[in-house]
C-alpha cells in the first residue's frame, strides 16, 4: 500500500508539475506550436487559446488548443479552411517533456472541420503542407495516437465534379511501427455517416446517408503514401460488409481500388447503397428473397476518368423478381452490373449494361430458361435476351387483360432471341428471331367465338417478322393448312402508325364453309385499358388487340369446298378482311361440270350483312347449279323443271343473315344468261298454255334452242325482259315479272306461225327478240288470288301493261 500511495502520490506531482510547467510557459509553447506549424505549411494558422488539462484527459495530462484553424495563401478566393476546431487536445509525455523534449501520445479533436478543396484548375488547398526533406523522409515518423469526436470531413473536386461528406461521430486510431515494410499499421474503431460520396455529382451519391461502424486495421506506408485494407469488415447501415482496397495519396487527385462483399443482403438495401443514377433505375425491379452474395469492386486508377469503373456482381436464388417489362417466380440467376460496358466509351448510364446469367424461373406459371439476358444504356435501356421455355398453352390465357385469344388445350415449346428498347417511344427497332412450336393446341376466337382445333406447327420470329410456318389446324370439319406473315410486326405495334397485316396463304383438301359462319357473325374486340403496371402485359394486350384487328390478305386453294347443297372443286380465291368489309378477288372454281370466276365483297353488320358479287359461270349444268343454290331463293322455276348447259353473268347485291340465308326480297342486280341444249321439265306456266291453246301439243317436256335474256332482280320482284323461246312444241315470246310475293305475272306471244308444227328432226334456230313474228296470240300467265297460275287471253296486252306501271 505505501509502494501504491507513493506511486500515485509521485505521478500526481508529475502531473502538477506538468500541468504549472504549461501554464507558465504557455506564450512559449504557443509560440513553439505556430513556429512548428509554419515550418511545415505555406499558409496561415490561426489559435484562439492554448491552455493546460489535467481533467480532460485524465490521467494523461494534456494541452488544449481552442478555435485553431488551418488555411491556405488562397483562402480569400475560395473561402474554404483546410482545418477548423474547436478544441483539440494533445497528450503529452511527461518524462518527456521533464526533459524538454516535447513528445506527443495522442491527439484528440472534437467539433472539428476538414474541407479539402481542389478548384477547377486543378490547384488543391492541401498544398498548404511544405515538402519534406528526401532526409526526413527517410525518418521514422512518431505517429500518436488519434481520437476524433463530432467532426466532419469535406472532400471537394471541382475539376472532377466530385464531392465527399463524412460525419464521424467517434473515431480512434492507435498506430503500429511494422518494421518489416516500413509501414504503419492502424487500429482502428469507426462510427460514422456517410453524407456523400459522390464520384460525379450529376450522377448522385454512393452509399448515401448511411451509417457506418466497426473495428477495423488500415496499413499506410508513409514513403509510397499507399492506403491500403484487406478484408476488413465495416457495417454500413447496420449491415456487416467486407472491405478490400488500395489508396495511392500521393496522386492528386488520389487514386483507388476498392472491392465490397457481403452476403444475405436485400435488394433494395444493396440499391440504396449505389449511386443515385443507378439506384433511380434499379429501383424499377424488386427481389422478395435477400440477394445471397455480391460483390463490388470500384476502380478509381485512371486519373482522366471522373467515375470510378464499377463493376456489381449479385446471386439471387429462388425469388420472385418484379421488373417494369414482367414479373417473374422462383427465379435463380446471376447478374452484373458495369458502367463502362464499351472500353474506352465513358462510364455513365449511356455506357452501364446489366447481365443477367443461368436465369431460371417462371412467368405465369411457365418455366423458363435463360442463358443471357442484358440490359444497355440506362438513359434509353434496350434489352437483349434469349428464352427457352416449354408450357401448357392454357396458362397463356391469364397473360393478356383482354380476352382475344384462349386456350384449352395444347403445348407450346418457346426458343427467341429479342432485342428492343424497354421504354415507349423509342426509335430503336424491336427484333425477335427463334421459334414458338404449337402441338395439340385448341384454340377459340372470342370475337366470334370461332375455334380450331388439333392445331400444330411453327411461328417463326425472323427479326422484324412474325411467319407461320405450315400451321395445321381444324375447324369443324375442314383441314386448313396456313402460311404466312405479319411483316415488321413490333415496329408497327410500337409506333402505331400503320395498321397490322397478315399476308398468308391458306389451303386445305376440303372446305365446308357452314363451319365458318362464325364469321358472318359481327365481331366485338374489347377497347378495355390494361390495368396492370407491367410493360409486358400491356405490350401483350396490344399485341392480341392488334392481331385481332389486322387486315389480311389471303390467297385460298382448295381441292373441294362445299356449302349446303353447292359443291366444287379447284378453288382458287383471293380474299382481303379490312375492319368488318371481307373483300374477294380472282375468284375461280369449278361447278355443276363447268367453271365460275367471282369477285365480290361483304360488309360484316351483324345480323344482317351486306353482299355484292360479280360472277361469271360457263357451260354449268343449269339443273345442279339450281340445286347448289336452292333455286335462287324462288319457286317460279326449280331444279325439277330446267336442264341444260348454263353460262351467265351475275352481278348482284343482296344481304345475308348471320345463318348464311339470303335476306328475303334483299336482292337487287342483274343475271344476264343463256341456256344450250335447254329442256323444260313439267314447267307450270309452260303447261298452262297447253290448257289454252295447242291442247294436242305435249307441253310436259320440251326442248328448246339457246335460250337468252336479262332478268333484272330488285328485292321480291324478278323482271323477265323480252325472252325467245324456241322449243319443240312452238316458239314463243315471253316477258313480265315473277313477284316472289304476288307470284307470275307473264306476257306470252305465241306466233301463228306455230300453226304448222315441226318435225322431230327439224333443227331449233332462234330467230331473235326482233325478228318479224306475224300475227301473234297473246296470252297472260298471271298467279290469281287463289295462288294458282292462270293462263288467259290477253289481246290488249294488259300484262305488259301492268309491268310498265310497276317498272
Amino acid at each position: 500500500m505505501r509502494i501504491v500511495a507513493g506511486i500515485i502520490v509521485l505521478f500526481l506531482a508529475l502531473c502538477i508539475f506538468a500541468w504549472l510547467y504549461i501554464s507558465r510557459n504557455k506564450a512559449s509553447i504557443l509560440q513553439s506550436v505556430k513556429k512548428e506549424v509554419n515550418s511545415r505549411i505555406s499558409g496561415e494558422i490561426t489559435i484562439g487559446n492554448i491552455d493546460a488539462s489535467i481533467f480532460q484527459t485524465f490521467p494523461r495530462i494534456s494541452f488544449g488548443i481552442f478555435n485553431v484553424s488551418l488555411r491556405d495563401s488562397l483562402w480569400k478566393q475560395h473561402h474554404h479552411d483546410f482545418f477548423k476546431a474547436d478544441q483539440v487536445f494533445v497528450e503529452l509525455n511527461i518524462f518527456r517533456l521533464i526533459t524538454g523534449k516535447l513528445r506527443v501520445s495522442r491527439i484528440i479533436v472534437q467539433n472539428a472541420t476538414a474541407y479539402l478543396f481542389t478548384d477547377s484548375t486543378g490547384y488543391t488547398n492541401a498544398s498548404i503542407f511544405k515538402k519534406s526533406s528526401a532526409s526526413s523522409q527517410k525518418k521514422s515518423p512518431e505517429i500518436p495516437d488519434l481520437l476524433i469526436r463530432n467532426s466532419r470531413l469535406f472532400v471537394e473536386k471541382q475539376e472532377k465534379n466530385k464531392f465527399f461528406d463524412f460525419e464521424i461521430s467517434k473515431m480512434t486510431a492507435s498506430p503500429q511501427q511494422i518494421k518489416e515494410s516500413n509501414s504503419i499499421l492502424f487500429d482502428v474503431s469507426l462510427s460514422a455517416i456517410i453524407h456523400t460520396m459522390a464520384f460525379n455529382r450529376k450522377n448522385g451519391s454512393f452509399v448515401e446517408q448511411k451509417p457506418v461502424s466497426g473495428k477495423i486495421q488500415v496499413q499506410f506506408n508513409p514513403q509510397s503514401k499507399i492506403l491500403q485494407l484487406d478484408k476488413v469488415k465495416l457495417a454500413i447501415n447496420r449491415h456487416p460488409f467486407l472491405f478490400t482496397g488500395k489508396f495511392f495519396l500521393s496522386e492528386v487527385p488520389a487514386l483507388f481500388v476498392l472491392n465490397i462483399q457481403t452476403e444475405n443482403l436485400e435488394y433494395r438495401e444493396a440499391a440504396g447503397l449505389l449511386s443515385a443514377n443507378i439506384r433511380n433505375k434499379l429501383n424499377q425491379y424488386s427481389l422478395s428473397t435477400p440477394i445471397v452474395s455480391a460483390n463490388i469492386s470500384l476502380d478509381g486508377t485512371d486519373p482522366e476518368q471522373r467515375n470510378p469503373l464499377v463493376r456489381l456482381r449479385v446471386v439471387v436464388k429462388h425469388a420472385d423478381a418484379t421488373t417494369p417489362l414482367v414479373s417473374f417466380t422462383n427465379s435463380s440467376f446471376t447478374a452484373d452490373f458495369t458502367n463502362e460496358w464499351i472500353k474506352g466509351k465513358g462510364r455513365d448510364d449511356e455506357n452501364s449494361m446489366l447481365r443477367f446469367t443461368g436465369y431460371a424461373g417462371s412467368w405465369q406459371e411457365v418455366p423458363m430458361q435463360a442463358d443471357t439476358v442484358t440490359i444497355t444504356n440506362l438513359i434509353h435501356p434496350l434489352l437483349n435476351c434469349d428464352l427457352h421455355a416449354k408450357f401448357d398453352l392454357t396458362t397463356l390465357n391469364n397473360i393478356s387483360e383482354e380476352k382475344i385469344i384462349e386456350f384449352s388445350r395444347g403445348t407450346g415449346k418457346m426458343d427467341i432471341v429479342f432485342r428492343g428498347p424497354l421504354q415507349g417511344g423509342d426509335t430503336i427497332e424491336h427484333t425477335i428471331n427463334g421459334d414458338l412450336k404449337l402441338d395439340s393446341a385448341d384454340i377459340n376466337y372470342t370475337p366470334r367465338n370461332f375455334t380450331l382445333t388439333n392445331c400444330s406447327g411453327n411461328i417463326r420470329m425472323d427479326g422484324t417478322d412474325m411467319l407461320l410456318d405450315n400451321l395445321v389446324a381444324h375447324a369443324g370439319s375442314t383441314e386448313l393448312n396456313l402460311k404466312g406473315a405479319f411483316r415488321n410486326i413490333f415496329s408497327i405495334l410500337v409506333a402505331n402508325e400503320e395498321k397490322l397485316a397478315l399476308d398468308c396463304q391458306l389451303s386445305s383438301p376440303k372446305i365446308n364453309l357452314n363451319d365458318f359462319t362464325a364469321f358472318l357473325k359481327k365481331g366485338n374486340i374489347p377497347s378495355t385499358k390494361s390495368k396492370s403496371k407491367l410493360l409486358f402485359v400491356k405490350t401483350i394486350s396490344k399485341i392480341s388487340k392488334g392481331l385481332a384487328a389486322c387486315d389480311v390478305h389471303m390467297q385460298l386453294k382448295a381441292k373441294q369446298l362445299n356449302f349446303e347443297n353447292f359443291f366444287a372443286s379447284n378453288v382458287n380465291a383471293t380474299l382481303t378482311i379490312t375492319n368488318n368489309n371481307m373483300l374477294l378477288k380472282d375468284v375461280s372454281l369449278d361447278h355443276a361440270g363447268g367453271s365460275l370466276v367471282l369477285s365480290g365483297s361483304m360488309l360484316n353488320a351483324g345480323a344482317y350483312n351486306n353482299v355484292s358479287v360479280k360472277t361469271k359461270m360457263k357451260n354449268m349444268d343449269i339443273n345442279k347449279v339450281f340445286i347448289a343454290f336452292d333455286n335462287f331463293g324462288q319457286k317460279g322455276i326449280t331444279s325439277k323443271n330446267i336442264f341444260g348447259r348454263f353460262d351467265a353473268d351475275v352481278n348482284l347485291s343482296a344481304q345475308v343473315t348471320e345463318k348464311a340465308s339470303i335476306v328475303p326480297n334483299s336482292a337487287k342486280g342483274t343475271i344476264d344468261f343463256n341456256i344450250r341444249d335447254g329442256e323444260l321439265v313439267q314447267f307450270e306456266p309452260v303447261e298452262k298454255i297447253q290448257q289454252t291453246a295447242f291442247k294436242k301439243r305435249d307441253f310436259s317436256d320440251i326442248s328448246f334452242a339457246e335460250l337468252k335474256d336479262k332478268f333484272d332482280v330488285d328485292g321480291k320482284k324478278i323482271t323477265v325482259n323480252r325472252m325467245e323461246i324456241h322449243s319443240t312444241v312452238m316458239t314463243m315470246f315471253v316477258e313480265g315479272t315473277y313477284d316472289m310475293k304476288d307470284g307470275t305475272d307473264m306476257s306470252i306471244q305465241i306466233p301463228l306461225s306455230n300453226l304448222k308444227g315441226s318435225t322431230p328432226d327439224s333443227l331449233l334456230v332462234n330467230k331473235g327478240i326482233n325478228s318479224k313474228t306475224g300475227p301473234s296470240v297473246r296470252l297472260r300467265a298471271k298467279t290469281g288470288d287463289d295462288g294458282k297460275l292462270k293462263v288467259t287471253w290477253d289481246p290488249f296486252k294488259k300484262a305488259l301493261k301492268k309491268t310498265s306501271k310497276k317498272g
